[in-house]
């Protein structure tokens, strides 16, 4: 019984062995990267938290913000009137209030000429006329 004693396993010293072993890594490396929870979804949460992370802190800054103005609001009347003017649309008795349509500033004059003497207003100082007003539809008796 001499020659059982030192001797090794069969299946560990073919390249067969071997080779296995190899695959058995190579599947384990994979599912670390790849697997649920691996390398890819750690990575992927990590960015994620770094995006809520900075979402919260604009939030926070938010709020922040939104507080300065309750303190302001509270302390300072004038500035407490002004915001009800302008979010309420609130006047005081006698005022006449203007509404100007979104995105049309009121026209301006033409001034002057291009600075070339002789000729009219350039190009650049061409206002557009507005269009006219539509007809009003007779009264009827």
């Amino acid at each position: 019984m001499a020659g059982t004693r030192g001797a090794k396993p069969r299946f560990a010293n073919t390249r067969l062995g071997w080779f296995a072993v190899a695959v058995l890594w190579l599947f384990m490396g994979a599912l670390i990267v790849w697997g649920k929870g691996g390398l890819l979804d750690y990575l992927q949460a990590r960015a994620q938290i770094r995006a809520l992370q900075a979402e919260v802190q604009s939030l926070e800054e938010g709020n922040a913000a939104l507080k300065a103005d309750i303190q302001r609001l509270r302390t300072h009347p004038e500035a407490y009137e002004a915001e009800a003017r302008e979010r309420l649309l609130m006047k005081r008795p006698g005022e006449v209030i203007l509404y100007l349509p979104e995105g049309r500033l009121p026209r301006e004059p033409v001034r002057g000429t291009s600075g070339v003497s002789g000729e009219g207003p350039s190009e650049g100082d061409a206002r557009q006329t507005p269009p006219p007003n539509p007809p009003v539809p007779p009264k009827r008796p």
